[in-house]
Parts: structure tokens; C-alpha cells; sequence
């Protein structure tokens, strides 16, 4: 059984918080500080496969491979993480970045309209907690999208484009395709919806990669 600690949920029933809790709540206060939102589940199933890789490649148990995660490792791995996500320039201020990648105005529409079904899908198929951390940053997205196109000058007005930080085209690429695994875990439970849901997710995967090759050119 996973030690841990106790405490009530919001129904005032005692329940039993394990090691993996704490650790997860520890791995999403270090991405806090490098701006990266990510829910308890997550966080928790990527301590969950970390732990097991551990354990697989030194031969021990689960248990005894939870040895080797203590705080230092979590910020660490915490680290790492937002190296991973560096084009994304996690915590930046992207209202005073550099914005060098200019993005045609039907490539802003169907941002915009990619975006907003994104907040459709994680409010349609997340429980409400994971919904709401998972659709700030959608939002906050969105809200620096109008502040762009508000401010665009008037040369790239006449080239009906909108230039934007390579960042923020990095972060909507990546919720597209967030979106998108959402869409294609999703249950289906009399299967009418599985090819739609299907047709969906390519839909987000193929935006976000227009998105993508609009940074890289």
C-alpha cells in the first residue's frame, strides 16, 4: 500500500493521499515557476511512467525505485521538462517578445477558430478541475491573439498579416495537439461519434502543423 497522508475530499469523506500525490503536487508547483500549467493526472502519470522506467532498467521494485525521486530529482525533472518546451520560452512575456513570424489572416481565422473548439473540447470531455486548468491558458492565448491583431501595424495590415512571437505559435501548436489526444481518447459509448471524432483530431493536428511550419519558414 502507498504511504502517504490523509485528508478530506469535498464531500467531507477522509481520503488517503499517496506518495505519488505529493510528488505530483510538488512536480506542478516547480512547472509553475517556468509558467507550464499541467493538471494532477498528468503530472501524476508522468511520475508514474518515470518511476517504472527506473525500476525496469535497475531491476527493483516500485517501491524501492521511489527512492531515487526526492525534491531535487522533481526539480530536476521539472527542469528538463521546460527545456523540452524551450521554443515555447515558458514564463516569457510574449506581449513585449520579439514578434517575427507573420501569420496570414486566414491562418489567424483558423487559429482562432482551432483555439475556441479547443475550450469545447476540454470543458466537453475533462472532469471541471482539469477543464479549468487546462483551458486558462487557451484563453489567455486567444486574449493575446486580439491584442496582436489590435496593435499590428499598418504594413502588415496591407499584407493582411499579423505577425506574432514564434513562442506564441509553438504554445497554440502544442494545445491544437493537445486538443487533438483529448478528442481521440475520448469515449465513445454507442460509436456513432468515433469517426467524427476522429476526423477532429486530424483536423487539430493538421492546423497545429500549419502552425508550426508558419514559425519555421
Amino acid at each position: 500500500m502507498l504511504d502517504g497522508e490523509h485528508e478530506r475530499d469535498n464531500a467531507g469523506v477522509t481520503v488517503r493521499r499517496g506518495w505519488l500525490d505529493g510528488m505530483a503536487d510538488m512536480l506542478i508547483e516547480e512547472l509553475s515557476g517556468f509558467g507550464l500549467v499541467v493538471s494532477h493526472d498528468a503530472a501524476r502519470d508522468v511520475l508514474g511512467d518515470r518511476v517504472q522506467a527506473v525500476a525496469d532498467t535497475m531491476r527493483i521494485s516500485q517501491t524501492t525505485a521511489r527512492s531515487y525521486f526526492d525534491a531535487d530529482a522533481i526539480r530536476k525533472m521539472a527542469q528538463m521538462m521546460a527545456l523540452t518546451l524551450a521554443e515555447e520560452q515558458p514564463g516569457a512575456d510574449l506581449m513585449g517578445a520579439d514578434r517575427t513570424v507573420p501569420v496570414s489572416m486566414p491562418l489567424l481565422g483558423l487559429c482562432v477558430a482551432a483555439l475556441s473548439e479547443c475550450i469545447n473540447v476540454r470543458a466537453s470531455n475533462e472532469p471541471p478541475e482539469a477543464a479549468l486548468t487546462n483551458i486558462g491558458p487557451i484563453v489567455g492565448a486567444l486574449s493575446l491573439l486580439g491584442q496582436f491583431i489590435y496593435s499590428a501595424n499598418a504594413a502588415d495590415w496591407e499584407l493582411a498579416q499579423v505577425r506574432v512571437p514564434p513562442a506564441f505559435v509553438y504554445r497554440a501548436a502544442r494545445y491544437l495537439e493537445g486538443a487533438a489526444e483529448v478528442v481521440s481518447t475520448a469515449t465513445h459509448p454507442d460509436g456513432t461519434d468515433a469517426a467524427l471524432a476522429e476526423s477532429l483530431a486530424a483536423r487539430f493536428r493538421r492546423d497545429a502543423e500549419m502552425l508550426r511550419d508558419a514559425a519555421s519558414s
